[in-house]
């Protein structure tokens, strides 16, 4: 889990070139967003920019959260513990790891230090995803000032990364197999569609069709049923581009 950040650690020690392109690999779907927001013919030239900037800044990126030590009391233990539980990514965390126990339930004061070092890893990851993103999103605006490059006319501001490192969309339309190396293209989304997509975000959090259907107060079938919709009609729509 939380391999991304593992990585970026080891390659600041390493320099290694091939851990680079594992980073990139990661973050690859984060690059084709920015991508997807300007005209194609100049999609390539912005990737190279965005690949560089990513290569500068990694070096010197500085973790939030330094992981702890196996040397700690367990009343330290318990204090961080229940910070842990007041954080904005507790929740997010439960759900990705699919936790249903109390933090304080653990068997033993190591298996609460592995838990509280994998949350911490969790946040670094987060938090590293989202200062690239800024820097992307930072060197796409200066790309197109630059050469004056216009943006797809109805891009929207869904940018918001679920807490595996997907876009949300991304997610969605990578159902439809059809699709083979795509980048997404906004302008193929109705104004309909960007509303109820928006439904599935509570700030950072990403909610589940059945928290969405219970907002709307319709079944998780009906919403499931839209999302297949969507899906369809970005397909084919896509396809008649292509």
């Amino acid at each position: 889990m939380n391999t991304l950040i593992k990585k970026v650690l080891e390659y600041q020690q390493k320099n290694d070139e091939f851990l680079f392109e594992d980073i990139i690999d990661e973050l690859d779907k984060l690059i084709n967003i920015q991508c997807s927001k300007i005209v194609k013919y100049y999609k390539e030239d912005l990737k190279q920019e965005l690949l560089f900037e990513i290569f500068k800044e990694i070096p010197y990126y500085k973790p939030e959260k330094e992981l702890i030590k196996d040397n700690l009391e367990f009343n330290e233990i318990i204090i961080i513990l229940k910070n842990i539980t007041k954080s904005k990514y507790y929740k997010s965390f439960k759900k990705k790891y699919k936790f249903e126990g109390d933090l304080f339930n653990l068997k033993d004061i190591t298996t609460m230090i592995n838990v509280i070092n994998e949350f911490y890893l969790f946040c670094n990851e987060n938090q590293f995803r989202k200062y690239i993103d800024v820097i992307c999103e930072r060197r796409r605006v200066d790309f197109c000032r630059k050469y004056k490059v216009s943006e797809n006319s109805k891009n929207i501001s869904l940018n918001v990364v679920a807490d595996d490192g997907e876009e949300f969309l991304y997610k969605l339309i990578n159902k439809t197999s059809e699709i083979k190396n795509y980048e997404i293209d906004y302008s193929l989304l109705s104004n309909k569609d960007v509303k109820f997509l928006k439904l599935f975000f509570d700030g950072n959090e990403k909610l589940t069709e059945k928290e969405v259907a219970k907002k709307l107060g319709v079944t998780q079938q009906a919403v499931s049923s839209m999302l297949k919709r969507i899906r369809e009609r970005y397909k084919n729509k896509f396809n008649n581009l292509n």
